[in-house]
């Protein structure tokens, strides 16, 4: 075998190798929650004041015209993580959506109690969508973005999650609604919207 040609094929074994050892491994997550939706507002431009029951996407308000959407919401649950981001969980948050791609910023504030007793607070901004649900593709709705602690808590970096929509499932479940989860149906405990989160520090 000329040089050439052994040089060509030690490069094609080699660079799989190479390929693998090089490829970026994501980072540990730093927490975990899971909240759920207790009360939300909603305002839709135009059309005024929507139904969260009855119509929880605007779809009869988007038909007078293009405008946004816009929610105030409180998710209370629990975060798991290291000793002071560890505990009960509220979030106050509030997103401004596009009624054209059902996408759009949202931002919030987080407050953790953890077992030591300290009050943590941080901040975290992002971007919801809510074009799957909204379409019926699937009864989840993406959300990324950043997060930060505030007042003494220097810890953040980013966060993933999905808002899990729950929809009628009848006797697949005792609350008569289920969620999707991981591609699969599973029964919901409370008929409530669902948070699933993953914090990411820097």
């Amino acid at each position: 075998m000329s040089g050439n040609k052994a040089t060509l094929v030690a490069l094609i074994i080699l660079m799989p190798g190479a390929a693998v050892a090089q490829a970026p491994q994501p980072d540990p997550p730093y927490a975990t929650g899971v909240l759920f939706e207790v009360d939300e507002t909603i305002n839709c431009n135009p059309g005024g004041p929507a139904n969260p029951v009855l119509d929880p996407f605007c779809v009869q308000e988007a038909s007078h015209g293009f405008g946004t959407r816009i929610a105030d919401a409180t998710l209370t649950g629990t975060v798991e993580g290291p000793p002071e981001f560890s505990g009960p969980i509220s979030v106050e948050a509030t997103s401004i959506l596009s009624q054209i791609d059902w996408t759009g910023p949202a931002h919030g504030r987080m407050r953790v109690q953890t077992p030591g007793g300290a009050l943590v607070q941080a901040n975290m901004a992002g971007q919801l969508d809510l074009s799957l649900a909204q379409k019926g593709s699937a009864p989840l709705a993406p959300i990324n973005g950043k997060w930060h602690g505030t007042k003494g808590f220097n810890v953040g970096g980013t966060f993933s999650g999905v808002f899990e929509v729950p929809f009628p499932c009848g006797q697949a479940s005792p609350t008569g609604a289920c969620y999707l989860e991981g591609g699969i149906v599973i029964p919901a405990d409370r008929p409530l919207v669902k948070l699933v989160v993953t914090f990411y520090s820097k």
